[in-house]
Protein backbone atom coordinates (compact mmCIF):
# COMPACT_ATOMS: atom_id res chain seq x y z
CA UNK A 1 0.00 0.00 0.00
CA UNK A 2 1.34 3.39 -0.98
CA UNK A 3 0.60 6.22 1.44
CA UNK A 4 1.79 9.65 2.51
CA UNK A 5 0.42 11.34 5.61
CA UNK A 6 1.30 14.34 7.77
CA UNK A 7 -0.02 15.33 11.14
CA UNK A 8 0.64 15.22 14.85
CA UNK A 9 0.95 12.45 17.38
CA UNK A 10 1.07 12.35 21.16
CA UNK A 11 2.11 9.44 23.31
CA UNK A 12 1.67 8.63 26.95
CA UNK A 13 3.50 5.51 28.07
CA UNK A 14 5.12 3.84 31.03
CA UNK A 15 8.69 4.44 29.85
CA UNK A 16 10.95 7.17 31.17
CA UNK A 17 11.22 10.26 28.96
CA UNK A 18 12.53 10.06 26.26
CA UNK A 19 10.84 6.77 25.41
CA UNK A 20 13.45 4.40 23.94
CA UNK A 21 10.72 2.52 22.06
CA UNK A 22 10.39 5.44 19.64
CA UNK A 23 13.92 4.64 18.49
CA UNK A 24 13.46 0.86 18.15
CA UNK A 25 15.10 0.08 21.50
CA UNK A 26 13.69 -2.16 24.24
CA UNK A 27 11.42 -0.56 26.86
CA UNK A 28 13.48 0.88 29.70
CA UNK A 29 11.23 -0.59 32.39
CA UNK A 30 10.95 -4.06 30.82
CA UNK A 31 7.51 -3.40 29.38
CA UNK A 32 5.93 -0.43 27.62
CA UNK A 33 2.21 0.19 28.01
CA UNK A 34 0.74 3.29 26.48
CA UNK A 35 -1.76 5.25 24.45
CA UNK A 36 -0.65 6.82 21.19
CA UNK A 37 -2.93 9.38 19.52
CA UNK A 38 -2.72 10.46 15.89
CA UNK A 39 -4.31 13.39 14.07
CA UNK A 40 -3.79 12.96 10.33
CA UNK A 41 -3.94 16.51 9.01
CA UNK A 42 -3.38 15.65 5.35
CA UNK A 43 -2.49 12.75 3.13
CA UNK A 44 -3.71 9.84 1.09
CA UNK A 45 -3.46 6.06 1.11
CA UNK A 46 -4.04 4.34 -2.22
CA UNK A 47 -6.07 7.34 -3.38
CA UNK A 48 -8.21 7.61 -0.22
CA UNK A 49 -8.11 11.11 1.29
CA UNK A 50 -7.22 10.83 5.00
CA UNK A 51 -7.28 14.56 5.82
CA UNK A 52 -8.54 15.44 9.28
CA UNK A 53 -8.95 11.89 10.58
CA UNK A 54 -7.99 10.55 14.01
CA UNK A 55 -6.79 7.28 15.49
CA UNK A 56 -5.73 5.93 18.88
CA UNK A 57 -3.43 2.98 19.43
CA UNK A 58 -3.43 1.38 22.88
CA UNK A 59 -0.50 -1.02 23.10
CA UNK A 60 1.61 -3.10 25.46
CA UNK A 61 4.87 -4.81 24.56
CA UNK A 62 8.20 -5.88 25.97
CA UNK A 63 10.79 -6.84 26.88
CA UNK A 64 11.76 -6.64 23.21
CA UNK A 65 11.29 -3.54 21.03
CA UNK A 66 7.88 -3.07 19.38
CA UNK A 67 9.60 -3.60 16.03
CA UNK A 68 10.14 -7.25 17.04
CA UNK A 69 6.37 -7.81 16.99
CA UNK A 70 4.45 -9.91 19.46
CA UNK A 71 2.70 -7.03 21.17
CA UNK A 72 -0.91 -6.60 22.19
CA UNK A 73 -2.78 -3.62 20.79
CA UNK A 74 -6.17 -2.10 20.15
CA UNK A 75 -6.71 0.37 17.32
CA UNK A 76 -9.54 2.86 17.85
CA UNK A 77 -10.62 4.75 14.72
CA UNK A 78 -12.56 7.96 14.26
CA UNK A 79 -16.28 7.20 13.96
CA UNK A 80 -16.64 10.36 11.86
CA UNK A 81 -14.32 8.91 9.21
CA UNK A 82 -15.70 7.01 6.26
CA UNK A 83 -15.39 3.24 5.95
CA UNK A 84 -12.74 3.76 3.24
CA UNK A 85 -10.73 6.04 5.55
CA UNK A 86 -10.92 3.61 8.47
CA UNK A 87 -9.91 0.68 6.24
CA UNK A 88 -6.95 2.66 4.85
CA UNK A 89 -5.75 3.61 8.35
CA UNK A 90 -6.02 -0.03 9.48
CA UNK A 91 -3.91 -1.09 6.50
CA UNK A 92 -1.22 1.48 7.32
Amino acid sequence: MAYRITGHSTEFCSCHATCPCAFGLPPDRGRCTGVFSFHIESGKADGVDLANTYALLCASFGPTPWTAGGFEAVLILDANGSRAQRDAIKAI
